[in-house]
């Protein structure tokens, strides 16, 4: 390659930057920025590693200047919000993101730096709104309408979650987990035929991927086809050994058939690999207080409550511990 490239030495110097060598990072980009200073991705990248040797306020003040060679950029506006944010400046990071609305600029690009800046400060009803002006724009960004349809499927806005995830399903219906989440939707709202159908699909599309099997054990599980889940939840451990999801779908297994010291090991092995999922304590509750393991039952439930107070499930819970006191 011409090792004058701009290119290659931005390249090298993400490289740098990814094992933390920041001035041979910043050695590399400066080059780059010399040969080409108009690209305003290495001049904020540049700031990047500025953030890493000298602090935030460096990083904006070296952004800010640039704001004259780059007026009205939400691209660079939108950086310096984020290293506002980074520093606990809540108050600057808000009004740049207020004066990134206001800017003259392409609006899907602006759309794209609002649903950033949005993410950083957990605005989820922002980010529903700049990505739904997004694709008014740019229906066909893919990416943008799964994030979408994710984020209401996670608040249990299954219409609108099977709205978006059709779309993309007319445009590309082997989009990864796009059809293990249409699966988890017809689950939930109790279409278990479809859910089965669909969750058969992505399995077809995804073998070697272990969210498929998973689907198919909890369905099984609920038709009390023991051995057909406990062979879909292997499947997944063969593809994943350490699947959180699969060691949790064999442990309820076992709790569903009575086996009560099989099911508290494989919940033990399960809060081993991911220990701040709330579900693992408030299974592991369940177990010891039908093994008659008051105090392990109890601390268990406490946990849980502690990582979601507000759960739907917290009045039987309550009942629980006092029981068991």
């Amino acid at each position: 390659e011409n090792p004058l490239s701009d290119d290659l030495y931005y390249r090298l110097a993400k490289v740098f930057l990814d094992f933390k060598k920041f001035n041979e990072a910043k050695k590399f980009i400066s080059q780059a920025i010399e040969i080409d200073p108009s690209k305003i991705e290495y001049r904020t990248f540049y700031a990047e590693i500025l953030y890493e040797l000298d602090g935030t306020d460096t990083a904006i003040g070296y952004l800010r200047k640039l704001e004259e060679e780059f007026p009205q950029n939400p691209y660079l506006h939108g950086e310096i919000a984020i290293y506002y944010f980074k520093s606990g400046q809540i108050k600057d990071f808000e009004q740049t993101k207020v004066d990134l609305e206001k800017m003259a600029y392409p609006r899907t690009n602006l759309s794209r730096y609002l649903i950033r800046v949005s993410n950083l400060s957990n605005n989820t009803n922002d980010v529903i709104k700049y990505t739904e002006e997004l694709l008014i724009n740019e229906p066909g960004d893919l990416e943008a309408r799964m994030n979408l349809a994710k984020i209401f499927y996670d608040q249990e806005k299954y219409t609108d979650a099977l709205k978006h995830f059709g779309e993309v399903k007319k445009l590309l219906d082997s989009y990864p987990k796009l059809l293990y989440y249409i699966a988890r939707i017809y689950l939930k709202t109790g279409e278990v035929e479809k859910a089965y159908e669909y969750a058969q699909k992505e399995v077809s599309l995804n073998p070697s991927l272990e969210d498929g099997y998973v689907l198919l054990g909890e369905i099984y599980i609920l038709q009390s086809k023991w051995v057909e889940a406990d062979r879909e939840y292997k499947r997944a451990q063969s593809v994943n050994k350490y699947s959180f999801d699969a060691y949790m779908g064999l442990a309820y297994l076992h709790f569903k058939k009575g086996q009560l010291s099989e099911s508290l090991s494989l919940y033990k092995q399960a809060q081993t690999l991911n220990p701040n999922n709330p579900e693992v304590y408030r299974q592991l509750g369940d177990v010891y207080r039908l093994l008659g393991l008051s105090v392990d039952a109890i601390e268990s439930y406490r946990v849980f409550l502690s990582h979601v107070p507000d759960s739907s499930q917290r009045p039987q819970i309550e009942s629980y511990i006092n029981a068991l006191k």
